[in-house]
C-alpha cells in the first residue's frame, strides 16, 4: 500500500507570512505571549469553555469579485442559505450532544467516560458563525479576549479550546491566536495537510484524516486493482485543498505503476480551464479525478469539456465529495443533456463522511441522535447564532431530531468536543499532581493531552497518527472509512430537468489483522454503473493519436504474397502427386519433394501470425497466441526444407556407392530427426520460460503515440543463436553434399538448382535482416513488408528452384516434344590408372575390359535406363568373378539365400 501520511513530512511553506498584520495587532493589543491561564483554570477544576466555529452563512467573494456569496451560491457547497443554515444547526446539534454526554458521563457512545467520574471539569461553550471567513473567526477571538481583559483576567481565561473552523485559511490565521493564548484548537472537517505543520501549527489538531489519507485511498480504488486499474490519471485541482492530491498520487506511481498528471485552476477562467482540458487531452488521458471543495467548479470543467468532446462513454470522471455534497444532490436539478449531466452521469464520487452515512443500522451516534426529544430544542435554538438583523439563522421544530437524518461531519465534531474534554480532564490531572508553581505545567499540556487521546468515539476508534516516536496532529487513518458512490440519474421531469442518486458502491476499511493497508470491498448487491447506466468500463484507458497500426493496402499485399506462396506449395505437391509415377518424378525421390513443399507451406503460413492487430479486431490474448506460434512455424517449415534436401542428396550419395546394402528413407532421415528434434528441444524451452507475447508500448509521450508487436520479457538471443547455429549447420551440409554431387545428372541430383536456391536465400538473408533492423521500430508497414519480403522468398525459392524445373521438363517433353535438357548430363567417368581401383566389387582388368567395351555409354547421354542396363552387366560380371573365385579355391557349396540377397541391388537402391 501507499506510505501512511504520517512518513510524509515535507509539507508546503508555511503559509503563516500572511498573517503577520494579525501578530502585530496582537501585540498591540498586549495579549500576545501572555502566561497560560487555561492550565490554571483546568488545575482549579473550572469549566472548561469551548468556542465552536460552525458556518452558519457564507461570506466568501463569488466569481464576480465584489458579490457576496449568498448571491451566488453556486460557488459555495451549498444550494441557499436554508440549506447550509439547517446543516450547520445539525453540527450544533451534536456538539451539544457531546457536551451534555460528557458533563453527564454518559457512556452511550463513549465507554471511557465512565472513568472520568471523580474529573470535576464541566463543560461550557458558545457557537459563532465562521462564514468561511478568516477576518470573522479571527475578530471573534480577539473580541473575546478583549472581554477578558476588560473584565481583569488573562486573555485565554475565557478559553479553554477552539473547535473549527471549516475552512483551511480560517484555521491558518486562527492559528497565530493560539500560539500565542496557548488554546488548542480542534478542527472537525478540514483535511488541508499543510495544517499537519506541527512546527507552523503548533496548538492544531484534527480528529479527522488529513488530505493524504483520503488522497491514498483514492489512489488504491483507481489504480491498485480493488476496484479498478485506470494506468493513466490525470488530476484537476483547484487552491490548496486540491493541490494535496498530487503528491499521493505520485509516490504511488512507481507501486502500482501508472502515470499521472495534475493541472491547477485559476478560479473562473475559461482560459485556464481550456489549457489544462487541452493538455489532458493532449496527453490522452481518459480518467480525471475533480479534486475541489466547490460545486462551481463542476459547471466551468462541463462547459469546457463539451467544446473539447471530452464527456461520453470513452471518459470516466471522479469527484470529490467536498465538490458535490448531499446538500446538493439533494436539491440541485440538472438539464437533461447538458454538459453538467453528462459529466456527472456514470461518475464516481469519493467520500469521508462519518459512519452512519455508510453503515446507518446499529450505529450508535445515529441511535442517540433519534433518542434526543423536543424538549432539547428551546435550548438548542438559543445557542444559534443570529444574522445583521437579529433574526436566527435556523430556527428547529420540535419533530426535528424524528424527522431529521445529521448532516455530514456531524459525528467528528461530536468527537472534536469529546477530545478536547476528556484531554482536559487529564491536563486537570496532570496539572493537579504538579507544584504550585505554575512555570512547571507545559505551556500545551492541553494539546498534547489531546494528541495523546485514545477513545471510541462517535466516528469510530480515535487515535492520532504517529511517525516513529512522534505524535502527530492528524487523525490516524486506520480506523476510518471512506466510501466511493456511483452517480446514477434519476427520472427527468416534464421540463427537462433531473436530480442525481449517490449509491454507494463500495466501502473503504481496514481489518484488524491487516499488515498491508485497508481494502476496497463492493457493498452486497451493488455494481458501478458508467455513463449510459452500463458495467462496461471505459476504454481504452488512453487516447491514442497515433497507434501504428498496419494499414489495410499494407496488410493485403503481406496476405497475397503469404497466399501466392501457400498457393505454389500446395499446387506442386498437387502435381508431385499426380505424377509419381512418372520417370522424372522417381529419379527424384517424390517423398523428399513432399517434404519441401511442406516446410515451404510452414513458412509461407507464419506471415499470417504477423499480419494482425488489435485494429482488426484480435483480442490480447488472440495476438499473444499468433506471437507465440511465429518461430514454431517459421523455424520448423525453414529447417523442415533444408532437411529434406540433405536427406535427399544423402541417400543418393549412398546408392551411388553401389555398396551391397539397401539404403531405405528411414534410414536417410536420422539427420533430419536429429535437427529436427533439436529445434522442437528449443521451440519448447523458449515457449515455456518467456514465449512471445504481443505488447503495445509508448513510442512518444506528447502526442501520444504506441507500437505494438511481438517482444519477450528476457533476452532473446538465448533462443535466437541456438536456432541460427541450427540454420547455419542445415544451409552448410546441404550446400557441401550438393558439392559432392555436382556431376551427377540433375533429374537425380539437382545440385545446380539447391546451390542457386541456396545462394538466393543467403542473398537474402543479408540484405533482408539489417532492413528489418532498421524499419522495424520505425514503421509498422516498413517492417512488416520487410517480413513479407523475407517469409515469401524464403517459402518459395527451394520449391521453384527444385521441382520446378521438372514441371517445365515435364510439360515441354509431353506437350511441345522437346527433349529433356537434363538427360544430357553427361554421367562421370570412372578412373582406372591405379590398379586398387575397384568397381563394385571388380577387379582392375577385368574391370578394365568392362569399361572399354563400353566407352561408349561415358561418350553419350544417359538415362533411367541406360542406368539399369550398366547395373545388370555390372551384377553379371560380379557373378561370374565370383564363380571362378570359388572354382579357384575348391570350395563346393551353394551361395546362402543372405549372399544373394547381398548380391542384388534392392528396388529402393536406384528411385
Amino acid at each position: 500500500s501507499i506510505p501512511n501520511a504520517s512518513n510524509r513530512r515535507t509539507m508546503m511553506q508555511p503559509r503563516r507570512a500572511r498573517y503577520g498584520a494579525v501578530a502585530a495587532l496582537l501585540l498591540m493589543a498586549g495579549i500576545a505571549n501572555v502566561p497560560c491561564a487555561s492550565a490554571q483554570n483546568l488545575r482549579d477544576g473550572n469549566a472548561c469553555r469551548l468556542v465552536a466555529f460552525i458556518p452558519f452563512s457564507d461570506s466568501r467573494e463569488g466569481l464576480e469579485g465584489d458579490q457576496a456569496n449568498p448571491n451566488d451560491f453556486a460557488y459555495s457547497a451549498w444550494p441557499d442559505q436554508e440549506t447550509l443554515a439547517k446543516a450547520s444547526f445539525s453540527l450544533l446539534a451534536s456538539a451539544e450532544m457531546a457536551k451534555r454526554h460528557f458533563n453527564d458521563r454518559d457512556t452511550t457512545i463513549v465507554k471511557e467516560l465512565a472513568d472520568l467520574q471523580s474529573c470535576p471539569i464541566q463543560l461550557d461553550g458558545d457557537y459563532f458563525d465562521s462564514a468561511y471567513s478568516r477576518t470573522r473567526v479571527v475578530d471573534q477571538i480577539l473580541k473575546i479576549q478583549n472581554e477578558a481583559v476588560a473584565a481583569g483576567k488573562a486573555p485565554a481565561a475565557n478559553i479553554c479550546g477552539i473547535i473549527g473552523p471549516t475552512d483551511a485559511e480560517a484555521h491558518e490565521g486562527l492559528s497565530v491566536l493560539t500560539e500565542n493564548l496557548r488554546v488548542p484548537q480542534v478542527a472537525y472537517s478540514t483535511i488541508d495537510h499543510g495544517l499537519g505543520d506541527s512546527d507552523a501549527f503548533p496548538y492544531f489538531a484534527r480528529v479527522i484524516p488529513e488530505g493524504f489519507d483520503f488522497a491514498d485511498t483514492l489512489t488504491i480504488a483507481i489504480t491498485r486493482g480493488d476496484i479498478w486499474k485506470r494506468e493513466y490519471v490525470a488530476i484537476i485541482y483547484e487552491d490548496n485543498y486540491g493541490e494535496q492530491f498530487e503528491d499521493p498520487l505520485e509516490d504511488a506511481e512507481e507501486d502500482f505503476d501508472f502515470a499521472s498528471i495534475t493541472e491547477g485552476y485559476d478560479e473562473g477562467s475559461d482560459e485556464s480551464m481550456r489549457e489544462i482540458l487541452g493538455v489532458i487531452k493532449e496527453d490522452g488521458y481518459r480518467t480525471i479525478i475533480i479534486a475541489a471543495n466547490r460545486y462551481g467548479i463542476l459547471d466551468d470543467i462541463a462547459r469546457i469539456a463539451e467544446e473539447m468532446e471530452m464527456l461520453g462513454e470513452e471518459y470516466f470522471w471522479l469527484i470529490t465529495g467536498d465538490a458535490f455534497p448531499p446538500a446538493i444532490r439533494d436539491k440541485v436539478k440538472i438539464e437533461v443533456d447538458s454538459p453538467l449531466d453528462k459529466l456527472l452521469n456514470g461518475a464516481a464520487l469519493f467520500t469521508n463522511y462519518d459512519p452512519f452515512h455508510y453503515r446507518p443500522d446499529n450505529d450508535p451516534f445515529l441511535a442517540a441522535w433519534k433518542a434526543q426529544d423536543a424538549s432539547l430544542i428551546p435550548a438548542l435554538n438559543a445557542k444559534v447564532p443570529t444574522d445583521s438583523n437579529g433574526d436566527l439563522y435556523f430556527e428547529a421544530g420540535d419533530d426535528y431530531f424524528s424527522q431529521e437524518i445529521p448532516t455530514e461531519w456531524s459525528s467528528y465534531i461530536y468527537d472534536a468536543v469529546m477530545a478536547s474534554a476528556i484531554a482536559a480532564c487529564k491536563a486537570y490531572e496532570q496539572a493537579s499532581s504538579a507544584t504550585d508553581d505554575t512555570s512547571s505545567t507545559p505551556k500545551n499540556l492541553h494539546h498534547q493531552s489531546i494528541l495523546q487521546s485514545e477513545f471510541q468515539g462517535a466516528s469510530g476508534p480515535l487515535k492520532f497518527a504517529r511517525d516513529g516516536e512522534e505524535t502527530l496532529t492528524s487523525r490516524d487513518a486506520t480506523d476510518v472509512s471512506f466510501g466511493l458512490h456511483n452517480l446514477r440519474p434519476l427520472q427527468a421531469d416534464s421540463d427537462g430537468m433531473r436530480r442525481y442518486e449517490s449509491v454507494l458502491t463500495h466501502l473503504y476499511t481496514t481489518p484488524v489483522d491487516a499488515d498491508d493497508g485497508g481494502r476496497w470491498t463492493l457493498e452486497d448487491g451493488q455494481e458501478f454503473l458508467f455513463f449510459g447506466q452500463t458495467n462496461v468500463e471505459p476504454m481504452p484507458l488512453r487516447t491514442v493519436s497515433d497507434f501504428h497500426y498496419l494499414s489495410k493496402p499494407v496488410q493485403t499485399a503481406g496476405i497475397i504474397l503469404a497466399s501466392v506462396a501457400l498457393f505454389v506449395c500446395l499446387t506442386t505437391v498437387l502435381w508431385v502427386a499426380v505424377n509419381s509415377n512418372e520417370r522424372e518424378v522417381k529419379a527424384s525421390q517424390p517423398f523428399f519433394l513432399y517434404l519441401v513443399c511442406f516446410g515451404s507451406s510452414l513458412v509461407a503460413v507464419s506471415l499470417f501470425c504477423l499480419s494482425f492487430d488489435e485494429e482488426k479486431g484480435w483480442s490480447q490474448d488472440q495476438l499473444d497466441k499468433a506471437c507465440s506460434a511465429f518461430p514454431w512455424l517459421f523455424m520448423l517449415g525453414y529447417l523442415i526444407t533444408y532437411c529434406a534436401l540433405f536427406s535427399k542428396l544423402w541417400r543418393l550419395s549412398r546408392v551411388l556407392q553401389m555398396r551391397r546394402q539397401v539404403v531405405s528413407v528411414s534410414n536417410s532421415l536420422v539427420p533430419f530427426c536429429f535437427v529436427i528434434v533439436s529445434t522442437l528441444i528449443v521451440l519448447t524451452t523458449w515457449q515455456f520460460n518467456d514465449p512471445l507475447r504481443w505488447k503495445r508500448e509508448i513510442i512518444r509521450e506528447q502526442p501520444l503515440e504506441t507500437f505494438g508487436e511481438c517482444v519477450v520479457d528476457n533476452n532473446i538471443l538465448a533462443y535466437l543463436v541456438p536456432l541460427g547455429f541450427l540454420i547455419f549447420l542445415v544451409i552448410v551440409t546441404t550446400a557441401v553434399m550438393a558439392w559432392k554431387l555436382k556431376h551427377v545428372q540433375s533429374n537425380l541430383a539437382e545440385s545446380k538448382w539447391i546451390f542457386v536456391g541456396i545462394l538466393t536465400q543467403l542473398q537474402t538473408w543479408a540484405i533482408g535482416i539489417p532492413i528489418v533492423i532498421i524499419t522495424d521500430d520505425i514503421s509498422k508497414d516498413a517492417g512488416y513488408v520487410m517480413y513479407a519480403a523475407l517469409t515469401f522468398m524464403f517459402s518459395i525459392t527451394m520449391v521453384i528452384f527444385v521441382i520446378w524445373p521438372k514441371i517445365y521438363a515435364w510439360a515441354r517433353e509431353r506437350y511441345f516434344g522437346g527433349a529433356m535438357q537434363n538427360q544430357q548430363q553427361q554421367v562421370p567417368r570412372i578412373n582406372l590408372t591405379k590398379p586398387s581401383t575397384r568397381v563394385s566389387g571388380i577387379d582392375a582388368s577385368a574391370a578394365t575390359t568392362f569399361m572399354r567395351s563400353h566407352e561408349g555409354l561415358y561418350s553419350s547421354a544417359v538415362n533411367e535406363s541406360t542406368l539399369d542396363a550398366y547395373e545388370n552387366e555390372v551384377m553379371a560380371l560380379r557373378q561370374q568373378q565370383q564363380q571362378q573365385q570359388r572354382r579357384h579355391n575348391q570350395v563346393d557349396k551353394p551361395i546362402s539365400k543372405s549372399e544373394e540377397m547381398s548380391q542384388s541391388l534392392d528396388s529402393e537402391t536406384i528411385p
